[in-house]
């Protein structure tokens, strides 16, 4: 299923997970980080976060649930045994028909800056200027942006994109807000399986980061 099993065939798991906490994410990260997390160091656990939940392949003690993809579609999800819920949810992903836990905390972990991000992929092809879709279940609800911001992020990212095949972070400016393109590789030879017309190291979706400073209250 290429990346549609990578980056995201909807989940109403995933979506409602993200849906049912936004109203309550500021103030939800440690009080011992509140405000001494700069944006920079957020980015780089949420990145890392996904590149580890994407990298893994382990299918071992799975449980299955019902639900439904982005288009109302019934389908049968794996969750692997030791997945449940917590006090402090985290950002999910669905990858080779599995929800994987990226272990990075949804709160806001900061007052002092507002952090959106998005990711964007060609579904499971080879990334390229002109085919880049923005994944509306990954990272902050692409509904909350107006079409022209949207378009933003998409162009964005594709004009990083030639930048993102050698380099790991270009920076520039969506809809007034500092942005941070970043790639999601893929790092093992075991992804080739699926994924035949890539090759490891290849950026397989883009992660658009949008940060406005100031006294916040998360978003």
């Amino acid at each position: 299923m290429k990346i549609r099993t990578c980056l995201a065939i909807g989940g109403w798991m995933i979506l409602a997970l993200a849906v049912a906490q936004q109203k309550e994410q500021a103030g939800r990260g440690p009080k011992n980080t509140m405000n001494t997390v700069t944006p920079e160091l957020r980015i780089m656990m949420i990145n890392d976060g996904y590149q580890n939940a994407l990298e893994d392949l382990a299918m071992t003690e799975m449980r299955t649930i019902q639900g439904r993809d982005a288009n109302g579609k019934a389908v049968t999800l794996k969750i692997p045994a030791k997945f449940g819920f917590s006090r402090v949810p985290t950002f999910t992903v669905l990858h080779n028909g599995v929800v994987r836990n990226s272990k990075v905390p949804m709160g806001s972990p900061s007052n002092k800056f507002d952090l959106q991000f998005f990711g964007l992929s060609e579904f499971g092809k080879p990334l390229q200027a002109g085919s880049l879709k923005i994944n509306k279940e990954v990272g902050v609800s692409v509904n909350k942006l107006k079409p022209s911001e949207q378009k933003e992020i998409v162009d964005f990212a594709e004009k990083a994109l030639p930048q993102l095949l050698t380099i790991d972070e270009v920076r520039g400016k969506v809809y007034g807000r500092d942005a941070v393109a970043k790639p999601l590789r893929l790092t093992k030879k075991e992804c080739l399986k699926c994924h035949t017309d890539s090759k490891v190291g290849d950026p397989l979706a883009v992660m658009v980061y949008a940060v406005k400073k100031g006294d916040v209250r998360g978003f």
